[in-house]
């Protein structure tokens, strides 16, 4: 069984959820097919979320945009909001293609790698 690595990151995004209102949250993993965020409210396992956030690429800033499921849900104490996993669903090609770019680019830093 092959291990999915995960890298620590810090991008805000924005997040419609199935009211339709829009949220702040901070993706704080990405890893290949998915990220973890924080989030202010607990959203039911299985829930689809859409979520924007933009990330600095090849020196440019870059909007992504995802359909997401949400895969796990822990919430936190004193009711001060959840961390939820989520599934990629839905994602442009080109999003896809950046993402796996900066994966690889994560995974070839030194700053990651603490192995080298």
């Amino acid at each position: 069984m092959s291990e999915t690595l995960c890298y620590m990151v810090h991008w805000k995004a924005r997040v419609l959820i199935s009211d339709h209102s829009i949220h702040n949250g901070l993706i704080t993993q990405v890893r290949k097919g998915g990220f973890s965020m924080e989030f202010i409210q607990a959203i039911s396992t299985g829930s689809n979320l859409s979520i924007e956030f933009h990330v600095k690429y090849k020196g440019l800033p870059r909007r992504f945009r995802a359909n997401t499921k949400v895969t796990e849900c822990m919430m936190k104490s004193r009711s001060v909001g959840a961390s939820l996993n989520l599934s990629i669903l839905k994602m442009s090609k080109q999003d896809h293609h950046a993402i796996n770019n900066i994966l690889q680019m994560l995974g070839d830093s030194d700053e990651f790698n603490l192995l080298a």
